[in-house]
């Protein structure tokens, strides 16, 4: 059997191309070919951004902090070396694809539904946050082309920011998710949203990171204890120098090693020993297999954290980011995410514990 991955594979971020890499790798292991679609929507531009969360309902705080983001990224944008490292950072992430994942040829909206039926036996639609742009004129990530798909559809753990649609929405995106053979989501928001459209509750299952292993990025060289901290956006209430105060007060006086993207905010850079702006993301999983601890508010911070039993600590300082975090402290128990320092505390300072997880791929591709 022959599969497609639709996913996010061409985001430059880390936790995007690895989950993208995961997926395509566990498919593999189990026996398939497997292929990740190579479509890439329209630029999808700041006011484009927007314009769709004007049309989602009561956004005006996520709205706000998209223009705060927009703004910002326009006063740092004169940078020269902050420039360099987005062109360094760019060709990392280039780099990776070209080496890792298993592209086809470039689709567009006007050929990707002859593409994929001449091609797969099935399509994958996931991981990552696929099902988030809701407003769109074409629904490429429910599979809505012409002609239709007419194999297996099934999701892996998509999601979406949205908590729910309009009616005319819900109407059309009803007929598209009824098509598919099998629904599976990566979080609790997501899966109250699909049960919004279609009336049916889909699976939620873990994100591709969690079940594959990367071992292949992982060195076996010695390393000195260190704290890594991977920050994507706002500080946390009460400053990364208490947070990380608290953090050495039960781990020791450690290195404290910082990775950046270009486009994120780096005030945590002033209280680093090492800052990296440009490593690839083979470095970046090795950093945190060896870490002594981790202290994020990413999303892709945490599972690798969990992935390598690392203690972590992971906050959530706006609505952009908090509902994925939210969702796993709510829904998996996990007390390290917090949104103050204040509640850094020795309990919320550890590893969280579980069991090693496995997807039955074989059983999804044939669902009746």
């Amino acid at each position: 059997m022959k599969i497609g991955i639709l996913t996010f594979h061409f985001g430059n971020n880390y936790g995007g191309l690895l989950q993208c890499y995961a997926l395509q790798e566990v498919l593999k292991r189990a026996g398939y070919e497997v292929e990740i679609i190579n479509y890439r929507p329209g630029s999808f531009s700041f006011c484009r951004r927007v314009c769709n969360k004007i049309k989602s309902i009561n956004s005006w705080k996520v709205l706000a902090g998209l223009f705060r983001e927009y703004f910002l990224s326009c006063l740092r944008s004169g940078h020269s070396q902050k420039n360099k490292d987005v062109e360094d950072i760019l060709t990392e992430f280039d780099l990776f694809r070209e080496k890792y994942l298993h592209l086809s040829s470039p689709v567009t909206e006007q050929n990707i539904g002859e593409w994929c039926a001449q091609r797969y036996d099935a399509i994958v639609v996931g991981s990552d946050q696929v099902w988030t742009s809701l407003y769109e004129k074409k629904y490429i990530y429910f599979l809505d082309w012409k002609p239709e798909f007419p194999g297996k559809r099934i999701s892996y753990a998509a999601c979406s920011a949205h908590e729910y649609v309009r009616k005319k929405q819900a109407d059309l995106l009803s007929v598209l998710l009824g098509k598919f053979d099998y629904l599976s989501v990566r979080d609790m928001t997501t899966a109250r949203l699909i049960k919004q459209i279609t009336g049916k509750e889909p699976d939620i299952v873990p994100d591709p990171t969690l079940i594959y292993d990367f071992k292949e990025f992982v060195t076996d060289i010695p390393v000195q204890p260190y704290i890594l901290t991977y920050i994507l956006g706002s500080e946390i209430t009460g400053g990364h120098e208490e947070a990380l105060k608290r953090i050495k007060g039960k781990y020791g006086c450690l290195k404290v090693i910082s990775v950046h993207l270009p486009q994120g905010k780096n005030d945590i850079r002033f209280y680093a020993d090492e800052n990296h702006y440009t490593i690839s993301p083979e470095k970046w999983v090795d950093l945190f297999a060896h870490a002594s601890f981790v202290y994020t508010d990413s999303f892709h911070g945490i599972m690798f954290a969990v992935k390598f039993h690392i203690p972590f600590v992971a906050y959530y300082a706006n609505l952009i980011r908090a509902s994925r975090l939210l969702d796993l402290k709510e829904r998996c128990s996990v007390s390290n995410i917090i949104n103050r320092t204040a509640d850094i505390t020795e309990a919320n300072m550890k590893a969280v514990e579980f069991d090693d997880l496995k997807v039955d791929f074989d059983k999804l591709l044939k669902v009746d």
